[in-house]
């Protein structure tokens, strides 16, 4: 018996996939077979065929397929309880990541700008859950991070 996720008129078949983000509550599902599915972030949707997994979720982010596996979808569940907990791969949130999730960051970095490669100080705000991403990206254009301070 395999997993049934419905959006509206539309069905999917899914499987349950047990490799999760750390630190969130998401669910993470694959299409199994060729299915077409043009589903957005937010769209409500709901899982029948596993009591494990069973309700009302919302889409929170949506992976397009890349062969040989199909479309995968993370779920967050919608109402009163929490999401189930999936099998994970990857090592569990450390409590310093739940303490940062809400957290917001500015990182001031400097670089060159503009053809007479004139020297300038910008910064941005990132939540935690960008961070890496960010400090990453910032690193690869060949600025250099001043720092990284905390938003209180």
């Amino acid at each position: 018996m395999g997993i049934t996720l419905t959006a509206g008129d539309d069905q999917f078949e899914v499987s349950l996939m047990g490799d999760v983000l750390p630190g969130s509550s998401d669910i993470k599902v694959e299409a199994t077979g060729n299915q077409t599915m043009k589903l957005a972030v937010g769209t409500s949707v709901s899982l029948d065929g596993d009591s494990a997994v069973a309700g009302a979720y919302s889409i929170s982010m949506v992976l397009a397929p890349a062969a040989p596996r199909g479309w995968r979808l993370y779920l967050s569940q919608t109402g009163g309880s929490a999401a189930p907990e999936a099998t994970s791969t990857v090592s569990s949130a450390t409590r310093s990541d739940v303490d940062n999730r809400d957290k917001v960051f500015v990182i001031p970095y400097s670089g060159a700008m503009g053809p007479q490669v004139r020297q300038s100080v910008q910064s941005i705000r990132v939540s935690y859950a960008r961070l890496s991403t960010e400090v990453s990206r910032i690193a690869r254009s060949g600025s250099k991070i001043v720092g990284i301070t905390e938003v209180v």
